[in-house]
């Protein structure tokens, strides 16, 4: 049975919250705030949700009430083409949905060269991950239109900056830096560091960019929840 002290040093190694734990164990924010205040007995059940999540991005439970980070993992993979895309996109559900669901970074990218390409395949991958709690935040040029999700999933930011900058997906420890110039190539990174470096470089753009408040939806029938 792991301890309150190694419950809390896991959120700190990891630099979650207690929502993040909740999010990733499939329990409640109170039920968690409730296990570090050490309020009753909690069941064993609760408890190895909880060990489970840690475990899934890293963590070892070491004896004497410790803890620790597994030592990074580090791959590279290069996807090429549509098809390379669509494996990227079954990558980031398989991934996912094997944590419970999660956020997914998509930093720079033109969405309405996406949408023009791959119209039908965005709004089936929409449908997706809309039944398996994976939920999309992205950043798009000045004057960009929206065609898919709605506008508050999106922070605009200036052309200028944004045509310095190369699109990445971030989804977990996983970075997929995307190349669009000659033919659409894919590399994906998967190592922890990395990806923490672009999740920093996002949340910045995000904190500063404005709201999107130019949208163009599918039809309504088709408007995803």
């Amino acid at each position: 049975m792991i301890t309150i002290s190694q419950i809390k040093a896991a959120r700190s190694l990891l630099d979650w919250k207690q929502s993040d734990l909740a999010r990733i164990s499939g329990m409640s924010a109170a039920a968690i705030a409730k296990v570090e205040q050490g309020q009753g007995k909690p069941r064993l059940a609760t408890m190895l949700a909880i060990r489970g999540a840690f475990e899934k991005f890293g963590v070892d439970f070491i004896e004497d009430h410790g803890v620790d980070l597994r030592p990074e993992r580090f791959a590279v993979r290069v996807m090429q083409g549509s098809q390379g895309l669509f494996d990227l996109w079954v990558d980031i559900e398989k991934t996912l949905i094997a944590c419970g669901g999660g956020d997914v970074l998509l930093n720079h990218l033109d969405h309405s060269l996406m949408y023009i390409r791959y119209k039908n395949e965005l709004e089936a991958m929409v449908q997706r991950r809309a039944a398996n709690n994976i939920h999309l935040r992205g950043l798009v040029k000045e004057g960009d239109l929206v065609r898919i999700w709605p506008n508050e999933n999106f922070k605009e930011i200036p052309r200028k900056i944004f045509s310095g900058l190369t699109p990445v997906y971030l989804y977990k420890d996983k970075t997929a830096i995307i190349n669009f110039k000659d033919s659409l190539r894919i590399i994906l990174i998967e190592n922890a560091s990395i990806t923490a470096a672009f999740r920093h470089q996002f949340e910045y753009f995000w904190k500063v960019g404005k709201n999107v408040t130019r949208v163009i939806y599918m039809e309504k029938k088709q408007r995803p929840a």
